[in-house]
C-alpha cells in the first residue's frame, strides 16, 4: 500500500478504509482523547504486523490536532501549548531520568516556513547546563540540564 501522508494516526485510518476494517489493525494500538476542539491521538505499533500494515517502525505516535487555528484566542493558545507540553514531558519522563541531561536539536529550515520550527522553537528553550555547571547556586538544584543546538542560520533571523 502506498501512502501520501507520514502521520501514523492517517495511515492507520487509510488502512482500515482500504482493508475494510471495522475493529483495530493487529499488532496497532490507538487511543483518541478530546477535550474541547483539540484531540490528541496516540497511535502505538507493537510488533512486525503493526510495522508492516503503517509501514513505520515500532514505536509510539502522537498527533496533535486542532481544527480552525487561523483565529484562536490567546485562552485557546495557552491550551494548545499546555496540551502539547503535557505529552512532551510524559515522553521525557517515560525515556529520561530527572538528573541526565537533555539535548534539543531544532532541525529545520528557518527560511521555509512549514520547516522552520525545529529552529524557532530553540529559541524559546531554557538552555541550563552551562548554569548548572558554572553557575551552580545561581539555580534550583532540581533544573534539568538542558543543552540545545540548531542550524547556525536560524541564529542569524532571531527577533
Amino acid at each position: 500500500m502506498f501512502f501520501r501522508t507520514d502521520m501514523a494516526v492517517e495511515r492507520r485510518d487509510v488502512y482500515k478504509a482500504a482493508n475494510k476494517i471495522e475493529n483495530e489493525i493487529n499488532g496497532i494500538e490507538c487511543e483518541e482523547l478530546k477535550k474541547s476542539d483539540i484531540t490528541v491521538t496516540r497511535v502505538k505499533i507493537l510488533n512486525k504486523e503493526g510495522e508492516k500494515a503503517l509501514q513505520r517502525k515500532i514505536g509510539s505516535y502522537i498527533t496533535i490536532d486542532m481544527k480552525k487555528i487561523n483565529n484562536i484566542t490567546v485562552e485557546k493558545e495557552e491550551e494548545i501549548i499546555k496540551t502539547f507540553s503535557n505529552e512532551l514531558s510524559e515522553i521525557i519522563n517515560k525515556h529520561i531520568k530527572k538528573d541526565e541531561e537533555i539535548l534539543i536539536v531544532g532541525l529545520g529550515n528557518v527560511y521555509a516556513t512549514p520547516d522552520s520550527l525545529g529552529a524557532k522553537v530553540v529559541q524559546n528553550i531554557e538552555i541550563t547546563r552551562h548554569i548548572k555547571i558554572y553557575l551552580p547556586n545561581a539555580i534550583d538544584k532540581n533544573t534539568r540540564s538542558v543543552s540545545a543546538i540548531t542550524p547556525r542560520s536560524a541564529w542569524n533571523n532571531r527577533n
